[in-house]
């Protein structure tokens, strides 16, 4: 297990952005958190629908528990209403132009202080998703007869750092599926998975291709790239994991 992850030698997010990666950064940001908000508008109806869709994408950070004190209560009570306000909105670029507005003081934070923020979108990735957190960034859920896996947020986190932490996670994981019978699966859908399949191979895991566009705008509206899925069995992973 320690070799397969040393040798695992791709950064399983977008990794600690070089030199020339950090010109423009400004840019970036605006045009990912533009991006996301064009995919909400245009995977909502107006009214209620994109209320909710925009509110569920947006929320789970401005909880207080999670934001802390980067806000105030009234940023944040204010951050809520305003964007309330634009689940009406039936024009796209209006719609756009008026949620960057109002998000502005969470950009500024991911500007300022990313290292903070990413910290916040983590607290927010596993809350929003009720996901039960194994480490800083590995986490997992349960459904039926199997566990699906997620990584949370890791751009600012060192190469090394997010290895071992990704090593800790399937090995406490190991120990979960050994008492809980139940588990016949484990399973991986990703960005990741599509982007990056040798990784997940190395892991043990059995890639098996792209999610269709039906389960991909259900459950990764806001997500461009391709998603693609991996699985292991539980005995193929006890092996590999436990005890290691």
């Amino acid at each position: 297990m320690k070799e397969l992850i040393k040798n695992t030698n791709i950064v399983l997010e977008d990794g600690k952005p070089n030199k020339e990666e950090n010109e423009g950064n400004d840019d970036k940001i605006i045009k990912k958190v533009r991006s996301d908000i064009s995919n909400i508008f245009d995977n909502s109806k107006a009214g209620e629908n994109r209320r909710e869709t925009l509110l569920s994408k947006v929320g789970p950070i401005l909880v207080p528990e999670i934001l802390g004190s980067k806000l105030s209560e009234e940023e944040r009570k204010n951050i809520l209403e305003e964007l309330k306000k634009c689940g009406d909105i039936e024009n796209r670029e209006e719609f756009i132009e008026k949620v960057l507005i109002i998000l502005n003081p969470l950009i500024e934070l991911r500007r300022e202080d990313p290292g903070t923020f990413e910290k916040i979108r983590r607290e927010a990735f596993i809350k929003g998703g009720g996901f039960i957190p194994v480490n800083e960034i590995f986490s997992y859920g349960l459904e039926n007869d199997f566990i699906h896996i997620h990584l949370a947020p890791a751009e600012t986190m060192g190469l090394a750092e997010k290895l071992s932490a990704i090593k800790n996670g399937l090995e406490e994981l190991a120990k979960i599926v050994n008492d809980n019978k139940s588990i016949k699966e484990i399973v991986a859908t990703s960005w990741i998975v599509a982007k990056n399949p040798k990784i997940l191979e190395r892991l043990g895991f059995e890639i098996e291709g792209e999610i269709d566009e039906e389960t991909k705008r259900k459950y990764f509206a806001n997500e461009e790239r391709a998603v693609a899925k991996a699985s292991i069995s539980r005995e193929k992973f006890l092996e590999s994991y436990l005890n290691k």
